[in-house]
């Protein structure tokens, strides 16, 4: 019995679509293996080993290895089991699914990191956070591809501090206040801009059409910025 809630469903869907085929004499327990080795490897490219998904969907971590790329004598199965091909197309992973050193897609990190820096918590504060030099840090924020762990860490770090003052956390007010400048030229968008089931995704935009807050100049800005007030912003754009 598969292990991971995807991987019961996909059990549950598979017993019931057996016994109704059983039931018309239609039952085809083999399913053609194309779509699922298509899927398997863009989730390889995304940065999850293909023994990584099998564990993770409850299987043995060398589960997929002759679909995948066969064996010293024969190409890649033609045919996979149907409630297998369920699980692994229902499959997509999250941020807590990847091992440490998988290196997968920077933009909710870098996301994360911006949105922090709109409210005044430097880059320099962060990565101490992280446990980064800061060096380190930023050509991370800037590489084509970033490692789980540290993904994961900034992510532990945004949910802790989304809707913080950095000068409670020891952050110099100058340093928050040049920080906060920097992200309005920037036009980067707030945390409040993003919603967190999608943070993650390329292809979502951030969302600065709230109420206006209220506020005006100065001290206020950082309100502004929670508030997620469109006159806060020089660029209204998604930062990859």
């Amino acid at each position: 019995m598969p292990r991971t809630p995807a991987g019961r469903a996909a059990h549950t869907r598979w017993q019931v679509r057996r016994r109704e085929q059983q039931r018309l004499g239609l039952w085809c327990p083999f399913v053609p293996a194309g779509p699922v080795r298509e899927h398997l490897e863009r989730v390889r490219k995304a940065g999850m080993p293909a023994r990584a998904t099998a564990v993770r969907l409850g299987l043995p971590s060398t589960a997929f290895e002759y679909l995948m790329w066969g064996d010293q004598n024969n190409g890649p199965g033609e045919l996979v089991r149907r409630e297998t091909a369920e699980a692994v197309l229902a499959y997509w992973p999250s941020l807590g699914d990847f091992p440490d050193g998988a290196r997968i897609d920077p933009t909710g990190t870098r996301r994360r990191v911006h949105a922090l820096e709109t409210l005044g918590f430097s880059q320099k504060f962060l990565a101490d956070r992280v446990g980064i030099q800061n060096t380190n840090f930023g050509k991370a924020m800037s590489a084509d591809r970033v490692t789980a762990r540290v993904a994961r860490a900034v992510a532990t770090q945004y949910d802790l501090l989304w809707n913080k003052l950095p000068e409670d956390f020891g952050v110099k007010q100058w340093v928050a206040d040049r920080t906060r400048r920097m992200a309005v030229r920037q036009g980067w968008a707030p945390p409040l801009a993003w919603d967190d089931d999608t943070i993650d995704d390329p292809a979502a935009v951030p969302q600065l059409d709230a109420p206006q807050a209220g506020f005006t100049e100065g001290d206020d800005v950082v309100d502004r910025f929670l508030m997620g007030s469109p006159s806060s912003w020089t660029g209204r754009h998604a930062v990859p």
